[in-house]
């Protein structure tokens, strides 16, 4: 298939997943929008049951940990990363909704900042919702050399975000950034500015020039019918605390500030 970006390493493949090939009803237009704004990109829904079995057929040493996951978002966290290793392309949430075409041209790698501190957050988290990369990018190597050498558990669904999920990403990419090269760092109004919560926010970042798309982060991975949710819920409604930052296990390096720049 011919690459849409001829100057582009980043093949013209857009990844998605989901628990069974039927996407849910909420999330047909945001996947439609994906599918928009990469015209004539191959498409790869990637099942539960299919990343089973791909897992099991090309990465063997990674297979038993991978189908003892307590839960079905660490297969879906940990297959977006198997395919940008072997496939590349990019990687997106059912939930995300792209704006505006972007432009891969020039980047071996492409993340973005789910939170920043140079934006008042209180840590530098790299996003799981978003990803691009040429296939067999080093961070992908390393990525998968953590989950294959310190296999991870979880004990509630708080834990998934450090396990596998933005703060493991954050993690790894900080520890080993001064090996990749190639690499574009998105800065946090680019792929997640605020939360929409009205009718005329979607326009604004449209005309804003800046943003490419918005991640709904409706968080199914939440478990939200569990009793660690509903005990969170009522700590936050009675004391008003809140839940664990994502990554919060995480920190990252001082100093380490996103640039739009390719490496």
């Amino acid at each position: 298939m011919p690459n849409t970006h001829p100057f582009s390493t980043i093949p013209p493949i857009l990844h998605q997943t989901s628990l069974t090939v039927e996407v849910p009803k909420r999330w047909r237009h945001t996947v439609a929008a994906s599918q928009e704004m990469h015209p004539g990109w191959r498409y790869e829904l990637w099942t539960n049951d299919r990343a089973r079995r791909y897992v099991a057929d090309h990465h063997p040493e990674l297979a038993e940990t991978f189908n003892a996951y307590e839960r079905d978002i660490m297969r879906a966290d940990v297959i977006r990363y198997v395919v940008m290793h072997d496939l590349g392309g990019v990687y997106c949430d059912l939930d995300y909704e792209f704006l505006r075409p972007y432009d891969y041209r020039g980047a071996d790698l492409v993340v973005a900042m789910e939170f920043a501190r140079d934006y008042g957050d209180e840590l530098d988290i790299v996003a799981g919702f978003f990803l691009a990369s040429a296939p067999g990018h080093p961070f992908w190597a390393d990525v998968l050399a953590e989950l294959t050498e310190r296999p991870p558990t979880t004990g509630s669904y708080h834990d998934v975000v450090d396990a596998t999920g933005p703060g493991m990403l954050t993690r790894v990419f900080f520890a080993n950034r001064h090996k990749y090269a190639g690499v574009r760092v998105e800065p946090r109004p680019a792929f997640s500015p605020f939360r929409m919560r009205g009718a005329n926010e979607r326009q604004v970042l449209l005309n804003s020039g800046v943003t490419y798309g918005i991640h709904h982060a409706w968080g199914s991975w939440r478990e939200r019918w569990s009793a660690t949710y509903f005990k969170t819920k009522i700590a936050q409604w009675v004391f008003g605390k809140r839940e664990k930052p994502i990554g919060a296990g995480t920190p990252t390096p001082a100093g380490a500030v996103p640039t739009r720049r390719a490496a």
